[in-house]
């Protein structure tokens, strides 16, 4: 994807053309090659004048377009316009009672077989998450509660893999969207550290400040 600073359809075109050519001597497979120009864009590779005419055609706003469509129905939230809508995104909460209730009545964690249901709730959890399906609230209150152990959280942190990454990031946010004050700092954490992985530093460091709002004293957050 070239955008052109000096607005010529032919510079963009000539420089969009060379670099195919270098890449392809390269071996490198080139699926489409595009440029865009003053707002309006066109695939070098497309011959339909009705798709890509030869001054291109306007870049659709993001929020319509499909690559947003994509994102969304994939759990990502798009560029915010500002820090404030960026901030009012980590803020929303979703009122689970069910969730609630279970937090309330799941025991604090005390020993090592505590933390052994904790890390096979949240496997149980995060297949399900997997398979496209709402997680268990009565498992999800008992997981909530017990990330406020150290070694049940850092497990957590600890068994994200390139694999199941884009897994454990949905139940992360699916959980810290339903917990309750005073346990929303741990998640928190978890998902400023995976924000922060994915070059999202903006995002990582305002769910830390939510951390902090949360429980002022918890010295992960400002680890």
């Amino acid at each position: 994807l070239l955008p052109d600073l000096d607005d010529s359809w032919k510079y963009a075109t000539m420089t969009g053309e060379f670099f195919q050519e270098v890449l392809k001597i390269a071996k490198l497979k080139v699926i489409d090659a595009m440029v865009v120009v003053n707002e309006k864009f066109k695939s070098l590779n497309c011959d339909d004048e009705g798709c890509c005419p030869e001054y291109g055609r306007p870049v659709p706003d993001i929020k319509e377009s499909q690559i947003a469509v994509e994102q969304i129905v994939d759990g990502k939230p798009m560029p915010f316009a500002s820090a404030a809508d960026m901030r009012k995104f980590w803020d929303e909460r979703i009122k689970d009672k069910n969730v609630r209730d279970a937090v309330v009545a799941t025991k604090n964690v005390q020993n090592n077989n505590d933390r052994r249901a904790a890390v096979d709730t949240y496997h149980k959890l995060l297949d399900t998450i997997e398979t496209g399906q709402d997680p268990d609230q009565v498992l999800a209150g008992f997981l909530i509660k017990a990330c406020k152990d150290s070694g049940v959280r850092d497990y957590l942190l600890g068994a994200t893999t390139k694999d199941n990454r884009e897994a454990v990031k949905k139940l992360m946010m699916w959980l810290y969207r339903r917990a309750p004050r005073r346990y929303i700092a741990p998640l928190a954490v978890n998902i400023a550290i995976l924000e922060y992985e994915d070059g999202n530093g903006a995002a990582a460091n305002i769910i830390l400040d939510i951390a902090e709002k949360d429980i002022p004293s918890y010295s992960m957050t400002k680890l």
